[in-house]
């Protein structure tokens, strides 16, 4: 047999029993599986050993089909392609997927695996944030990257991180697409029964169904509850419309026609938006004209309709709860941190004297507060002491006080606490089983998700009243109709239950909503995990509008029909229901945990 042909056959064999060859300068094959590669070392599993070598001293590499088709590599900047190393020259890993090619600087270069990862689908620039598939990325100089509104040549001095992008709409105009996609445009006009937007330094036409938000940068938006869908600012007057039209250059507002318009605002039921550098998952809290949310970057945001970032407050860590309000003070628990109190007035923080706190507060009285430790503790406190604790297994759930002033908790092994004023038991109840978000009405019937797989009911003497046996785990916050004597809960297997005296009224499939919704006259308000908010008929269980925001788990609502929202993709947003709110998590927009205490 011809030894070309003979060495080719023993490689193609050898491969098979190994994911990787690798041929140093040393000349000592080594053979494996391959681990990770960062721009600087390789390392590899062979016989069972972790073995690592520097990338500068492999003279050449073999990876296997099947591990060609695991491989997945990371950017410093947070993005994720799926491709396989083909070539290492010089200071350039190159890469192929496809028809696609990546030129990756050592520099940019995170790590290279062969575990499944999150493709990145969304890319953020100093000009907006928006779907893209890569065409071919040089990722020191230029990426070529093809979008909905073609292909885009992009210098890497425009590009931002994947994660928390260092982007804002503060003094920007822009446009907010259906799909999610945003743009800060230079100038929007019609053309050809389009709208025509000059951005960066190419323009992008978008038909007048993707359009959800657009403002100029100069408009300041009306707190308006309206009727209508669409609000619109054309030529400098206002208009509230169930629909309007484009032709050729022209908008057709009911029966008024302008040619070459002069468009500030156009708005499908979206009061304001605002485009922050954070993100968020803690809920939005109201107080009057301001509305405050805490960012994964340690801050408190004070913002106004109008706006915008009014002020901000520092903090030593993030939160899990909504922000408190009360007597004019703000209430944190900061992740296993601290608890502060922000004063309004004089805008200083002070900090009491609690380690580690896992829940958001609770406010029980004008002068003492609740709350859960990481140390598996439920304390009732004041601004100076700690006046009665007692130990539960921990919970992120605040304890919530019924309307006789008795204060009940559920930790997360399923204990359920009736607590008197000084933290004596009234009752107490093991659920058996895993628990989550809890609710109670105004006759003190307390609503649980759990124990695992069920839905429970219990009178305000801890009495079974119903359990409802559903598909999956409840995770969502319980809403409550009192009027109607119906439930709705989601669960973990993405369906949507109204539950009513036992049974299962219906049941309809909308997706992940772990997390607080709102319940209104007409609709269950939810965010998805797919980063829809979605208003469902209560009587139905359809989907009747839908808003690509993104996901920030927890929605609040205030009494004149304005539901408020911020996102993890850093979306803040304020939405014209136009409805009444019925139920919320904590009882109202301030989320005080106290019926009487608004």
């Amino acid at each position: 047999m011809n030894k070309k042909l003979l060495l080719i056959l023993v490689l193609f064999n050898s491969l098979l029993l190994y994911a990787v060859r690798i041929i140093p300068l040393s000349g000592n094959i080594i053979e494996g599986k391959l681990l990770s590669i960062n721009n600087s070392q390789i390392f590899l599993k062979v016989n069972n050993k972790v073995t690592k070598l520097p990338v500068s001293e492999i003279k050449t590499f073999e990876f296997s089909d099947d591990e060609k088709e695991k491989m997945f590599f990371s950017l410093n900047n947070n993005y994720t392609f799926k491709g396989y190393l083909i070539q290492i020259k010089n200071d350039i890993f190159i890469f192929k997927n496809d028809d696609k090619f990546f030129y990756i600087h050592k520099n940019d270069l995170k790590i290279i695996v062969t575990k499944r990862r999150i493709i990145s689908s969304i890319i953020a620039t100093d000009f907006g944030r928006f779907y893209f598939t890569p065409v071919k990325i040089i990722s020191n100089k230029l990426w070529t990257v093809k979008t909905r509104y073609g292909i885009f040549s992009l210098p890497i001095n425009t590009i931002k991180s994947s994660f928390r992008p260092d982007i804002s709409s503060i003094n920007k105009n822009i446009v907010y697409l259906t799909n999610g996609d945003y743009f800060f445009y230079n100038s929007v006009s019609i053309k050809d029964s389009l709208f025509d937007f000059s951005i960066y330094n190419f323009n992008i036409n978008i038909p007048k169904e993707k359009i959800l938000f657009l403002k100029d940068y100069s408009y300041n938006p009306l707190k308006i509850s309206s009727e209508k869908i669409y609000r619109l600012n054309i030529n400098g007057n206002n208009y509230f419309l169930d629909d309007y039209k484009i032709y050729d250059n022209k908008i057709f507002l009911d029966n008024t026609v302008i040619e070459n318009p002069k468009i500030k605002f156009i708005s499908n039921s979206i009061i304001n938006l605002f485009v922050i550098n954070d993100v968020f998952y803690s809920g939005v809290s109201i107080d009057e004209e301001y509305f405050y949310a805490i960012g994964y970057s340690k801050k408190l945001y004070e913002f106004d309709i109008s706006h915008g970032i009014h002020h901000t407050y520092n903090l030593n860590s993030y939160s899990y709860d909504f922000p408190v309000i009360y007597d004019n003070k703000i209430f944190i628990s900061e992740f296993r941190n601290k608890l502060s109190i922000i004063d309004k007035e004089t805008n200083k923080t002070k900090y009491l004297k609690v380690d580690n706190p896992y829940s958001g507060v609770t406010i029980f009285n004008e002068k003492d507060y609740l709350l859960h430790l990481w140390s598996e503790k439920l304390l009732l406190i004041n601004d100076e002491n700690i006046l009665y604790s007692y130990n539960v297994i921990t919970s992120k759930r605040s304890p919530l006080i019924d309307y006789e002033g008795y204060i009940i908790d559920l930790d997360i092994g399923g204990n359920l606490y009736k607590f008197d004023s000084n933290l004596n038991i009234v009752f107490y109840i093991n659920l058996n089983g895993k628990t989550d978000y809890f609710n109670i009405d105004s006759m003190n019937n307390i609503y649980i998700c759990g124990p695992d797989k069920n839905f429970t009911v219990l009178d305000k003497n801890g009495k079974l009243l119903y359990s409802y046996e559903l598909d999956n785990i409840p995770y969502s916050f319980p809403l409550i109709d009192e009027k109607n004597k119906i439930v709705y809960v989601a669960s973990k297997d993405t369906y949507l239950y109204a539950l009513k005296n036992g049974n299962i009224l219906w049941k309809k499939k909308i997706g992940y909503v772990p997390g607080t919704g709102v319940l209104t006259e007409k609709y269950i308000i939810l965010n998805t995990l797919d980063q829809d908010i979605l208003f469902i008929n209560k009587t139905t269980g359809v989907v009747e509008k839908s808003f690509n925001l993104g996901y920030g788990a927890n929605l609040s609502m205030d009494n004149k029909g304005f539901l408020y929202f911020a996102s993890s993709k850093g979306i803040v947003a304020i939405i014209d229901v136009n409805d009444f709110v019925l139920n919320q998590y904590k009882f109202n927009p301030k989320h005080t945990g106290n019926p009487y205490i608004k």
